[in-house]
């Protein structure tokens, strides 16, 4: 039998879109135009799935969130909140309220698909603790937000080791999971230079798309590389000739990676700027690379601050020293106290080790698989990047 989908929405032309899109696929569905009529007929429907609209004038998606959570019929439902918003306190408010993922608006079709899809697919059903008399009870449980992890690593400054860091640490995790790693940083393009790639496509060509079409685009510019591990890479754009992706799109990007169900690794550069903000106010993990020297540290203890300021409050931030070459030995303590944030992890990257690395086109665990560069970078895997 199919499944349910409730939605409800005050915006009549979306919710016909939404309606014929999901009808099309195969659900049964039915729709509201208000919160305090969504309630009505989830009380009696039972969806297995809620797609919400935030901004309703009698009854917000946030209330109608939290009165689904409290009413014991549809209390497991999951539910996806839609706003055409995508601020970090409200996308916070909306999991606190009990939703399960959050789509910004315009969406495209493939995109809600995928996502409902995802969503449908990770419910299990389980027996109830409390069994009533003349038969057994089910409910549905799900994981938490049926999404993937992502996290973005940045650099203190220029030479920190963050897209070293950023590619060994996806290699790491992709041992054992399906693994994105993304080249958020549009000058430079290191992550395809690294691993020795020929990039005619990638991140550059989505950004001169229209931003709605970056979820039917994203297939189309990722090279996979292992089983486990796909690159989305960016051309090298010194002079800036080409397209950039800008605020427009990355909303539209995020929720297309999202919608692989992959673990998102993104090299997003130095610091905090209008390439990567939005992605690093979605991420779930936040790895600041730091080089253990007096201008590195001092640049890192002003990010902090703003770092903390644009994440989400559930998003871990995450120090981690990288030392490349000899370096001074500074006491650890000292360092964190100077930072004022605790230190995950301190990578210790022998040149050597490096440049036979770079000259291999391949990362430092893959090179030297049995080495202590890539044990620490095992280690951080797990620390940072395992769901």
């Amino acid at each position: 039998m199919s499944s349910k989908i409730l939605v409800i929405d005050d915006h009549k032309e979306t919710l016909e879109l939404i309606t014929l899109v999901l009808q099309k696929q195969g659900f049964r569905v039915k729709n509201a135009h208000s919160g305090q009529e969504g309630l009505a007929i989830a009380n009696e429907f039972i969806p297995d799935l809620i797609l919400l609209d935030v901004m309703m004038p009698d009854m917000d998606g946030f209330t109608v969130c939290r009165t689904v959570r409290q009413t014991e019929v549809i209390s497991d439902t999951p539910i996806i909140l839609l706003t055409a918003k995508s601020q970090p306190d409200e996308k916070w408010e909306g999991f606190e309220a009990g939703a399960t993922d959050y789509l910004i608006k315009p969406t495209n079709a493939e995109e809600l698909n995928r996502r409902v899809s995802a969503i449908l697919s990770n419910q299990t059903k389980k027996e109830s603790p409390a069994k009533p008399a003349g038969g057994s009870a089910t409910v549905m449980t799900m994981s938490p937000f049926a999404r993937s992890q992502m996290t973005v690593f940045i650099g203190a400054c220029g030479g920190c080791g963050t897209t070293t860091t950023a590619i060994n640490t996806a290699f790491a995790h992709a041992i054992t999971e399906q693994t994105l790693l993304v080249d958020l940083d549009m000058v430079q393009g290191h992550v395809g230079m690294y691993l020795n790639q020929k990039v005619t496509h990638g991140m550059n060509s989505l950004a001169e798309g229209i931003p709605m079409n970056v979820g039917g685009q994203l297939a189309n510019n990722i090279d996979r590389v292992s089983p486990n591990l796909s690159v989305l890479p960016a051309k090298a754009n010194f002079d800036s000739q080409m397209a950039m992706m800008g605020e427009k799109h990355l909303p539209s990007l995020v929720e297309a990676m999202h919608s692989r169900g992959e673990s998102i690794i993104i090299d997003g550069g130095c610091g905090i700027h209008d390439g990567n903000r939005s992605v690093i106010e979605r991420a779930d993990q936040v790895v600041l690379c730091v080089r253990p020297d007096r201008v590195s540290l001092a640049s890192a203890r002003e990010l902090i601050p703003s770092i903390n300021a644009t994440i989400l409050p559930t998003c871990l931030l995450h120090v981690v020293l990288v030392s490349i070459g000899p370096s001074a030995k500074l006491p650890k303590e000292k360092i964190e106290g100077y930072l004022g944030a605790t230190i995950t992890a301190s990578l210790n990257i022998p040149l050597a080790t490096l440049a036979k690395a770079a000259n291999n086109g391949r990362p430092i665990i893959l090179t030297e698989p049995d080495g202590d560069t890539t044990k620490q970078f095992r280690n951080l895997a797990e620390k940072v990047a395992k769901l």
